[in-house]
C-alpha cells in the first residue's frame, strides 16, 4: 500500500472527536425529560404514541450520547416521573399497562381561565328592572 491510500483510509479523528464532544456538551445541557418530550412529539404523528424503545432510539439518533445504558435508565425514570406528574399519558391502546410498558402521548395542555377581579365584575354588572308598563330596562351600575 502506498502512503496516500493509508492516509485516506484513516478516520478523521480530530474533527470527529471535536464534533462529538461539542454535540455531547449540547446534549448535556438539556434535561432527559425535555429530550423525552421532544421524542414523543416527533414520533407521535398518528396519535398512537411512542414506546420507551422508540423514545430511546430517537434520542440516540438525534443527540450525541456517550453511554446508551445510562440513557436507558434515565429515560425510564423520566417517563415514570412524567406519568406520576400527569405530564404525559398512556395512549388509548395501552391504558391498562403497568410501569413503562406501552405507548405514551403528550398530555394536552389545559387552558386556565382567568377569573375577573371584583372591580371588573362590578363594572360589567347590569341590572334588569321591570317598569310599570311591563317592559324590561337594563340599568348599568
Amino acid at each position: 500500500m502506498d502512503p496516500v491510500s493509508i492516509i485516506q483510509t484513516l478516520p478523521k479523528t480530530d474533527s470527529d472527536a471535536r464534533s462529538r464532544i461539542l454535540a455531547f456538551s449540547v446534549s448535556k445541557s438539556e434535561t432527559t425529560f425535555k429530550k423525552v418530550v421532544k421524542a414523543i412529539s416527533a414520533i407521535d404523528i398518528d396519535g398512537r404514541g411512542a414506546s420507551v424503545t422508540a423514545i430511546i432510539n430517537w434520542i440516540l439518533n438525534n443527540y450525541a450520547i456517550m453511554d446508551p445504558q445510562k440513557l436507558k435508565i434515565s429515560v425510564k425514570k423520566a417517563v415514570l416521573k412524567a406519568l406520576r406528574e400527569n405530564k404525559i399519558a398512556r395512549s388509548p391502546g395501552s391504558r391498562g399497562a403497568l410501569g413503562i410498558a406501552g405507548s405514551f402521548i403528550l398530555e394536552p395542555k389545559k387552558i386556565k381561565t382567568r377569573k375577573a377581579s371584583k372591580s371588573e365584575r362590578k363594572l360589567n354588572v347590569s341590572q334588569a328592572i321591570m317598569t310599570k308598563d311591563g317592559h324590561l330596562t337594563e340599568e348599568e351600575q
